[in-house]
Order: C-alpha cells, then sequence, then structure tokens
C-alpha cells in the first residue's frame, strides 16, 4: 500500500489511523518553489457582484465586505385565523436567503465601495485614512461612505431600450448607521440568526428587480465589517429595562458592600460567644496582662476588617455577575463573544471546528486555481463549448504561476498553504497560514452568465457543471465519500490562521505549499 500523495509505502494500519483525521500524512514540503495571488475578489452582497480589490484584511469570518449582507424573503408579520390579529415574525418562520440558483438577475447588480473603506488601515470611522488634497474624487468618497448598488438592465425584459426604470437607480447603503438597525430572524442552510433590515427603501429596489418582495439584511456579528460599521449598525445604547437592572443591581452592591461586612461580624460573633455575650465580653473576662489585651485588640481589629471585606466582597461579585449578565442580553455595544446580541455561525464542525462565517454558504474563503480553470475550458472547447471566466465560480483568492505545484488540479493535495512572508524575495511578514479543509462542491448557479444572466431558472445540466459532473465528481477526484460520487466540484473551502486576524493579504503574494495530504472525508 502506497499513499498516493507523495508515493512512500506505507503500512496498513497507518493508513487506517490518517484516514480518519482527513488526510494521509501531512508531510511538510520546504523546498516547494511558490506561486503567487493573482486576484483577490470580495462579494458584499451574497450572490451579486464582486469587487477586485489588490489587498484584503482577514477577519474572523473570511475577508472584511465578504458577503456581509444578503437578501431574504420577505415573511411579514403572520395573520392568526382564530383572532384575525398579526403575529410577529417567530423563530419558526426565519427569512430565508434569496440567490442566483433560483433568481439569475442578481447577477446584474454590482457593487461599489469607497476607495477610502477598502483600505486596510481604515477602521469604520470618518477621515480614517489620509486622502490627497489633489484627488477630488477621494475627497467625495470619504464624505460619501455608502455601499452603492447599482442594477444593470435587461433589454429583453425591462424598458424600451434598456432605460432603467425609476425605482432601479443607484441604491445606497449608508455604511453607519443613524440609528440601529431593526432585527430580523434569517436562515442560511441549517443556520438561523438575527440581521440587520437596512429598510424599505432597499427592499423596494430590490423587489422590483427579482418580482417578488424581498428585503436586504446586514450581517451584525464579528467579522465581515470593521467594528465601526458593525456596531453602529447594532447600537451603542441600552434599553431601558436594562438601565433599570443595572442600576437596581450597582445599588444593591453599593449598600451590600457596607452592609455585608457587618452583618457577617455579628453573626460570626453569636457562634463564637460564651454564655449568651458577645465576642467582646468573653475577652474582656479573661486575666490577661495590659501588653495581652493590646495584643488582643489588634487581633480581633484585624479579624473584624477581613470579615466585613470577605462580605463585601463576596456580596459586590454578586452583583457585578449579575450586571454582567444584564449587559449581555440589552446592551447593545458589549462585543464578548458570549454576547447574546452579537450573532455567530460556525462552520462544519468535523472539517473546521473553530471557524466563523457570515453569509457565504458554509466557509470563510473559497480558494482556486488558476491552472484549473485553463484546463476546463481545454475541455470545454474540445467539445463545442465556450470557454468560461472565473467569476462563474466566484472565489475569493486566486492563485496561479508556473510553478509546479500550479498545475491543474493540484490543488486536490494541497493541505496548509503559505501566503506572504517570503524573506528572499523582501517581504519581510511571517508567512500566513492557510488550510484548505473540504473541496467546494458546485451547483446550477456556476451556469448563469454573470454579465448577461437568463431570465430562466439555472439547469443543472448546462456548462459547466455537466463537464465538471463527469471529469470532476467525487468518484474522479478520488474522495472517500459515497453521497459525493456524483457531485460536481471545483475550488476548495479554506479556512486562515485566527491568531492572524486583522492582517491583510496582496495581490502578488507568494503562496507555499507547507503541507500535502490526500483528502479523506472526515468519520
Amino acid at each position: 500500500f502506497s499513499c498516493p500523495a507523495c508515493a512512500v509505502p506505507r503500512r496498513r494500519g497507518r493508513a487506517e489511523v490518517t484516514r480518519r483525521l482527513g488526510f494521509c500524512g501531512p508531510r511538510k514540503n520546504p523546498t516547494m518553489s511558490s506561486t503567487t495571488i493573482t486576484s483577490l475578489t470580495v462579494y458584499p452582497v451574497k450572490s451579486c457582484g464582486g469587487i477586485g480589490v489588490v489587498s484584503a484584511t482577514l477577519t474572523e469570518t473570511g475577508l472584511r465586505w465578504d458577503r456581509a449582507w444578503m437578501v431574504v424573503e420577505a415573511r411579514e408579520a403572520r395573520v392568526s385565523k382564530r383572532n384575525g390579529r398579526s403575529k410577529p415574525n417567530s423563530a419558526n418562520y426565519p427569512s430565508g436567503f434569496v440567490s442566483q440558483r433560483l433568481d439569475p438577475q442578481l447577477a446584474r447588480v454590482t457593487c461599489e465601495l469607497p476607495a477610502t473603506v477598502l483600505d486596510p488601515r481604515w477602521d469604520g470611522t470618518r477621515n480614517t485614512v489620509d486622502v490627497k488634497s489633489s484627488d477630488a474624487a477621494n475627497h467625495e468618497e470619504s464624505a460619501d461612505l455608502c455601499l452603492t448598488l447599482r442594477y444593470r438592465p435587461n433589454p429583453d425584459r425591462d424598458e424600451p431600450g434598456g432605460k432603467i426604470p425609476p425605482q432601479m437607480s443607484d441604491l445606497k447603503i449608508p455604511l453607519l448607521t443613524e440609528k440601529p438597525l431593526p432585527r430580523r430572524h434569517v436562515r442560511v442552510w441549517d443556520w438561523v440568526g438575527t440581521a440587520g433590515d437596512e429598510g424599505d427603501d432597499a427592499a423596494e429596489w430590490f423587489s422590483a428587480i427579482l418580482g417578488k418582495r424581498v428585503r436586504l439584511v446586514r450581517w451584525l456579528g464579528h467579522g465581515a465589517l470593521p467594528v465601526a460599521v458593525g456596531q453602529s449598525a447594532r447600537g451603542t445604547g441600552m434599553a431601558f429595562p436594562g438601565k433599570v437592572a443595572v442600576a437596581v443591581a450597582r445599588t444593591v452592591a453599593g449598600t451590600g458592600a457596607l452592609g455585608a461586612g457587618f452583618l457577617t461580624r455579628r453573626t460570626v460573633a453569636r457562634m463564637t460567644s460564651q454564655n449568651g455575650g458577645s465576642i467582646a465580653n468573653s475577652v474582656d473576662t479573661k486575666k490577661t496582662t495590659e501588653k495581652d489585651s493590646k495584643k488582643s485588640k489588634i487581633w480581633r481589629g484585624a479579624r473584624d476588617v477581613s470579615i466585613r471585606a470577605l462580605g463585601a466582597v463576596m456580596c459586590t461579585s454578586g452583583m457585578s455577575w449579575v450586571e454582567r449578565q444584564v449587559v449581555k442580553r440589552f446592551d447593545s455595544g458589549y462585543l464578548g463573544n458570549d454576547s447574546f446580541l452579537l450573532p455567530a455561525r460556525a462552520t462544519e464542525k468535523r472539517y473546521a471546528p473553530h471557524a466563523c462565517a457570515c453569509f457565504s454558504d458554509g466557509f470563510p474563503i473559497l480558494l482556486a486555481n488558476a491552472s484549473s480553470l485553463d484546463a476546463l475550458n481545454e475541455t470545454l472547447q474540445t467539445q463545442g463549448s465556450p470557454q468560461i471566466p472565473m467569476n462563474r465560480f466566484r472565489p475569493n483568492v486566486v492563485v496561479g504561476g508556473t510553478a509546479t505545484e500550479t498545475t491543474a488540479w493540484a490543488e486536490d493535495t494541497w493541505g496548509r498553504l503559505l501566503i506572504g512572508g517570503n524573506k528572499p524575495h523582501g517581504d519581510p511578514r511571517p508567512g500566513i497560514s492557510v488550510e484548505l479543509v473540504k473541496p467546494c462542491s458546485r451547483c446550477a448557479m456556476t451556469t448563469v452568465n454573470q454579465q448577461d444572466p437568463a431570465t430562466k431558472i439555472p439547469s443543472v445540466t448546462d456548462e459547466p457543471l455537466r463537464t465538471l459532473a463527469s471529469k470532476r465528481n467525487g468518484a474522479t477526484c478520488g474522495f472517500d465519500r459515497v453521497d459525493w460520487n456524483e457531485t460536481p466540484f471545483f475550488a476548495w473551502n479554506a479556512v486562515s490562521d485566527p491568531s492572524r486576524v486583522g492582517e491583510e493579504i496582496r495581490v502578488g503574494d507568494d503562496v507555499r505549499v507547507a503541507e500535502r495530504r490526500t483528502f479523506r472525508e472526515k468519520k
């Protein structure tokens, strides 16, 4: 028996052990030649157009600005059949996400962000990044901190001549909101959580495009957005019930700290008194010298202070715990990991147990190999089908180069990559570790032309999905999972090192294969 990744004979017992780990013996490759990042793309609104960037900041949920907004169904208040009263949207009826799988017209929506906010140095406050006085355009961008959504009309469906209808003019979403956004219960596949509703104007704009009632929501948890942008959407004020509860907790803590010591001391005195007397009387009845009396007074004083301090600490600690729970529940400015107001969406634990995502389909980062797209296009061309661009697969990171490890489908053997940190090439930064955790299965969305989408619902029998299903399914790729045998795959889901949150990756960064492996489904 030999490992397909390294062709090194292995004993059967070790192979079975490594199979359970999901890969066959990761081995370091310190001498591997490097390739580079050829493009970086973020998709601010799920299933809408992407923005090509030269650098991107890593966050807890992937790249900053990626899938931070999402279009969802407009599930309004339900009317009770019993009494005719309307009931608010409940946890049993979350608003499901809308994507190009059923609504390909979303591909006609392009996204724009000011260059100021795309700068990794921008922290969510105005005028954070210095703007040159000679560049008037940048001055306008810094003053107008908005996500701009623009619709590219369809001449076959829209007004004659392709004129944009009035309701489909540019939509501007302020990044820093004046008031907290209303909460809406949303769903992304199996995950259910809360998001911020962007209002009726955005809802009407998208509803006119899709021909059905939808809403636009914003991510409110960690990652995806700068802290100041997310906090403005959540709000920084505390609800009135929370303020009352905190005031009561602090009052009880203050008075309790004063009274707890006296009560504790009196209780101890009663327990240790003799013949119904106090501690002081029992001590005074003893016949001691003047020197022993002074020592007794010092001892009693120290004991009383320690007992009172212990009672005060216990009371204050208890009320502090109560206050923390109230803050988690009511204070929108609380940013702890255990906050009730911060949604969190974990990835599949058997692939990435400690990673999180926001509105992406499943994982923080999608990485693709440019050579694999070239190989796919060659196959399509031989079959008489037109070639396709990389935007059909909507990756965040595309790598390429002339090195041996960037040949077509070489990513199937990559386990862990190091991005940047190539000191011989003049990059003093330590390399950022990115682990490829699961191959990305593809759906009918890859058949949607991102420049000119059709109005019909995408079909799984269209290209490139038909070719991928025959040439790149789970069986031909060697992925050890029965229900993947006919599933098409292209690109890989990846997670970055959580300790490197806040750092940036750039187009042109060296990419080195630190570890190789052969993927096996984790049991």
